[in-house]
């Protein structure tokens, strides 16, 4: 399987799943927690590095779930920017 066709399954599954339950979806998805430096240097796991509004390394679920697909796809939640809740989740290609 590509990480295109990887990164589609996993997309289609979060979106079924945040149509049967949006709730749960935003408890699972929406939040990230604090994480090492050694998990921030993972070669795959996707990260949130400080910055000048976060002082701590953070990881979520869907950080981890584009460590598996690959280098040039990835699964990102789509924001309403009024609610902050996520609307649905799309595959992007990743700049190389």
């Amino acid at each position: 399987m590509s990480e295109k066709e990887l990164a589609d399954k996993i997309c289609s599954l979060l979106n079924g799943m945040h149509r049967i339950d949006p709730n749960t979806t935003e408890k699972l998805f929406a939040y990230s927690v604090e994480c090492s430096k050694a998990l921030a240097d993972h070669p795959s796991i996707v990260v949130i590095w400080p910055s000048k509004e976060l002082e701590y390394y953070r990881v979520s679920a869907l950080g981890v779930m584009n460590g598996l697909i690959g280098k040039h796809w990835a699964v990102a939640k789509v924001m309403n920017e009024e609610t902050n809740k996520i609307m649905r989740f799309d595959v992007i290609q990743l700049p190389i």
